[in-house]
């Protein structure tokens, strides 16, 4: 987790847990110190994220990159993948595939300074930039990052009611990469 502010040995979490609590919406989320972490890459999120039952189907989000336009969001459910550049209400998928059906899928997102790699169930899904992508490329061209822009990370949830469970965030562990 490279940056300026903190040096990386300061930063390592190790098998937390996160529970969303909101009581009365069906969306919560959760930013790790984000004033904090605006310039760090070269680190690691891994969760596993559980109770993802199928009948209440609520799903959970690990985002990376938070705040700048290379955000990418990682979303999971019971059985299936959605991947999203830019913030957390944008609507436009990356990528979109279903899952084997499981109570828990373990996510991690690998971040480096140009590229991203996305693993679920310790499979790699998806490696690349945000170069590509409308909020980057129009961000970039404003001067306000792009490719290889910097942000932490944050954990939100859905779920289809308030009287449902938001799914969980189990053994969340973050950790610098070597570039």
């Amino acid at each position: 987790m490279a940056g300026a502010e903190r040096p990386a040995g300061d930063i390592v979490l190790k098998a937390r847990s996160v529970r969303l609590r909101s009581a009365s919406g069906d969306w919560d989320y959760a930013a790790y110190a984000p004033g904090a972490t605006a310039d760090w890459d070269s680190y690691e999120i891994s969760a596993d994220i559980t109770a993802l039952d199928s009948r209440a189907n609520p799903s959970a989000t690990v985002s990376v990159r938070v705040g700048s336009p290379s955000q990418l969001n990682v979303s999971v459910a019971n059985h299936y993948l959605q991947v999203r550049w830019g913030s957390v209400q944008n609507r436009a998928i990356t990528l979109a595939r279903p899952l084997r059906a499981s109570l828990s899928h373990r996510v991690t997102v690998r971040v480096f300074r140009d590229t991203t790699v996305v693993l679920v169930d310790g499979r790699v899904v998806m490696s690349g930039t945000c170069a590509n992508q409308p909020s980057c490329a129009s961000a970039a061209a404003a001067g306000h990052g792009g490719s290889g822009s910097t942000g932490g990370f944050a954990l939100s949830g859905f779920r289809p009611d308030r009287h449902r469970p938001f799914a969980h965030f189990d053994h969340v562990t973050v950790r610098p990469l070597t570039p």
